[in-house]
């Protein structure tokens, strides 16, 4: 029997639900909607949530600064590209002329059945076209405090013309995590592909073919900063721009590569060191390495040394 007293808390436990269900009805319809305009997608982004795209978006904004995506403070988002491409749309280098800032929080994954990187191309979605002259950035800029996990897709195709960070560009007390997907054809000054002045972790995936004209044509890390390894990570095929000098990981201030989970057979890590071995003084490479990895995981984009394992861990040395 239903008192008097508790009929008033079952309607409201009862238009909770209602409500509920309502909102879940209203988010399903306005996902298959789809976003059909760059102005759309940002206003996704201010609402936070699943997006999937629809079709190929392209910005039509000449301004650098109204052009830009942001990722609100407060804002979370997983961004499923299902095949399609966000064009930042920049023939010439603009301030603020990256594509995406990231000031929350943004997962990027790609469901498409065809998604895949072979010939070194992406068949996929893909986030292109960024042109920044500013210092930070050519495709996604992860600023102080956000976080950003790549879990598939592609960062292609972006440059910062000035500075850090062709591909990403990560803040300090920023996180990027890297699971899948590939970074590749990106340039700047200082990390064609990456460039960190956080520890960054990179669990899958592919950058290759990016460049720099300084340094880090691959990936560069910033004094104290280190890469965290694991899976089948690929990190090969990057370069300096002005020489052509293979440059995939730069470890120019004594980084160091932590190897922080197993490391399959088929990864493949380059890297190029500030600091040169010499007769009985061989330069430690990684951290935690172990059981986890061998060798045959590193490259030594010097070709005048070799790579080996001492006490358990990857070591620079002189070739015999």
């Amino acid at each position: 029997m239903i008192t008097k007293k508790r009929l008033p808390i079952i309607t409201f436990m009862l238009t909770l639900i209602i409500a509920a269900i309502s909102l879940a009805t209203s988010g399903e319809k306005a996902e298959a909607a789809g976003i059909t305009n760059w102005d759309e997608l940002q206003n996704a982004f201010n609402c936070g949530g699943y997006i999937t795209l629809t079709q190929d978006l392209k910005s039509n904004y000449s301004n650098g600064y109204y052009g830009a995506l942001q990722i609100p403070k407060n804002s979370k988002v997983i961004l499923d590209l299902n095949g399609h491409t966000i064009d930042r749309n920049l023939n010439w280098s603009d301030y603020y002329g990256y594509v995406i800032r990231v000031c929350g929080e943004l997962t990027l994954m790609d469901s498409s059945p065809n998604a895949h990187f072979e010939n070194g191309e992406y068949t996929g979605g893909k986030i292109i076209g960024g042109n920044n002259y500013a210092c930070y950035a050519g495709g996604i800029f992860v600023d102080s405090e956000g976080k950003f996990t790549m879990n598939g897709g592609a960062i292609t195709g972006n440059k910062c013309s000035l500075k850090y960070g062709g591909g990403v560009y990560v803040s300090s007390c920023a996180s990027f995590t890297m699971n899948g997907g590939a970074i590749y054809g990106n340039s700047a000054d200082y990390g064609g592909g990456i460039y960190a002045l956080s520890d960054i972790t990179i669990n899958g995936g592919i950058i290759t073919n990016n460049q720099a004209k300084k340094y880090g044509g691959g990936i560069g890390l910033w004094r104290d900063n280190h890469i965290k390894v694991s899976g089948s990570t690929i990190i090969t095929g990057n370069i300096i721009s002005n020489t052509g000098a293979a440059d995939d990981v730069n470890l120019k201030f004594g980084n160091k590569i932590t190897v922080a989970g197993r490391l399959n057979a088929d990864a493949r890590i380059g890297f190029l060191t500030e600091t040169k071995p010499a007769f009985q003084s061989m330069v430690t490479i990684t951290s935690g390495l172990g059981t986890n990895g061998t060798a045959d995981n590193f490259v030594t984009n010097d070709q005048g040394f070799a790579v080996g394992v001492l006490d358990g861990e990857v070591k620079l040395m002189l070739k015999w």
